[in-house]
């Protein structure tokens, strides 16, 4: 891209042709030694990078320490040899995979970059989860309780599945109309044009509060427990959802015939199938049988001996944000509740 005061045109990465390639980078000791020569070029032949960049080791001086011990004199092996890149370079590169490689060159490792094309990811409906910024809306409890009010089943199980999936698309709903993800745009477009102190101070509060549900929404995604929201961590979380998306992702299935399919359909093909045949049942004697029939009785008869007690004993003791993950149960019947456990 062009600087300031430069007459290069300016170039548009983005509309690049995205090229595949590969990094092979080597860190070795005694680099002009026929043997290394030898290994490096085996290494090249094997793997075919489209670069390859190799680094000398100075001698070192004293213990060259590359293991540490652990508890009970047990030793921890540590990764010396790794990539770094800017949240940039990934934008441009998503599609990247890195393995390191066993040689005989030094004690450090090859490490072997892959760029690969990246996929067209298949467009798929929202997920229906809970998410934790809508408690910070004092609405929410109101839409969840007009969503339990229903009352549609044929049995206590249904009827509690269908004031669950009420609930979900109730919050949906309430959640389009109350957290538009361009409110936040919004306010720092009309910051730039207020001019009174107190318009000024409305919109910076709007846009504390919206950057601090935005963190929320992206510290869920992220799901990193050891790291709280609060510090202006956002991007971070957004590049740490972003990178466990991307390990993640499942490119392809083996078939029964060993054939790797990636088209959704054979995927489903091949998951019905191969589910179909763990959990078919087969050679079923008189005795399994019966003993199948006697479990529905059993469990009707386990049924009534839940209490309040016990199921608070149950809900209860969770990690806060699991229970926002489970509105509901601040909100449940005891009466209901109890009827379905």
């Amino acid at each position: 891209m062009g600087s300031k005061g430069s007459n290069l045109p300016e170039v548009e990465v983005a509309q690049q042709p995205y090229l595949p390639m590969s990094l092979l980078c080597i860190n070795c000791q005694g680099l002009g030694k026929p043997q290394a020569v030898k290994d490096l070029c085996e290494l090249i032949g094997i793997h075919k990078p489209s670069l390859t960049a190799t680094c000398m080791i100075w001698g070192i001086r004293g213990i060259n320490m590359l293991g540490l011990m652990g508890k009970k004199g047990q030793s921890v092996e540590e990764i010396l040899d790794r990539f770094s890149s800017q949240s940039e370079w990934l934008a441009l590169f998503p599609a990247v995979r890195v393995s390191h490689i066993d040689n005989n060159l030094s004690d450090h490792l090859p490490i072997l970059l892959k760029c690969f094309e990246p996929r067209l990811a298949q467009r798929r409906g929202r997920r229906k989860r809970f998410e934790n910024l809508w408690a910070l809306n004092n609405q929410c409890k109101d839409v969840i309780k007009r969503g339990w009010e229903q009352n549609i089943g044929a049995n206590e199980v249904d009827v509690c599945m269908e004031k669950i999936d009420s609930c979900m698309c109730g919050l949906q709903e309430w959640n389009k109309r109350e957290f538009s993800h361009w409110e936040l745009q919004k306010c720092k477009e009309e910051l730039k044009g207020a001019t009174s102190p107190g318009s000024r101070k409305e919109l910076l509060a709007n846009i504390r509060d919206w950057q601090k549900k935005e963190e929320i929404l992206w510290w869920q995604r992220s799901r990193v427990d050891y790291l709280k929201h609060g510090d202006q961590n956002t991007e971070w979380f957004h590049q740490h959802a972003n990178g466990r998306r991307s390990t993640n992702l499942i490119e392809g299935l083996r078939g029964a015939n060993g054939s790797m399919c990636s088209d959704p359909d054979d995927l489903e093909i091949i998951i019905t199938d191969y589910f179909s045949k763990v959990f078919k049942s087969s050679n079923i004697s008189f005795v399994d049988e019966f003993a199948l029939i006697r479990i529905a009785d059993i469990i009707d008869h386990d049924s009534g001996r839940w209490r309040n007690d016990m199921i608070d004993h149950i809900l209860l003791p969770v990690d806060g944000d699991i229970a926002k993950s489970i509105p509901l149960c601040n909100h449940w019947p005891e009466t209901e509740l109890c009827g379905i456990m």
